[in-house]
């Protein structure tokens, strides 16, 4: 079994993708009766049932967006994941950068 060294279509160009054929990861979610945020957290993390319904969604088989994810001679998805898949990115948010001295309880 040989890893494919393609990388992973981001999640944002799946976005970008999904924005083209005017649907979204939540609509997606509806449509293949999986549990809300499936389809979103299949574009960032492993997930056989959220990988699918983006594919069949996308119309490109899922070794071509998630080449890690598969074997590069066969096309199978590989199980388990190597564990390089589960780890992400982290998500910037709005008070990343607050100091405890900014927040309401520091006034002394």
């Amino acid at each position: 079994m040989t890893l494919n060294t393609r990388t992973d279509m981001k999640p944002w160009q799946i976005m970008s993708r999904l924005r083209e054929l005017r649907t979204s990861y939540a609509e997606i979610d509806r449509n293949y009766d999986l549990p809300n945020g499936t389809a979103k957290n299949a574009a960032r993390k492993p997930h056989i049932l959220g990988e699918r319904a983006l594919s069949e969604t996308l119309g490109l088989p899922p070794q071509n967006i998630w080449p890690s994810r598969h074997d590069a001679s066969t096309g199978e998805r590989l199980y388990p994941q190597p564990m390089s898949n589960y780890r992400t990115q982290p998500i910037l948010g709005p008070r990343q950068n607050v100091t405890p001295e900014m927040t309401c309880g520091a006034a002394a």
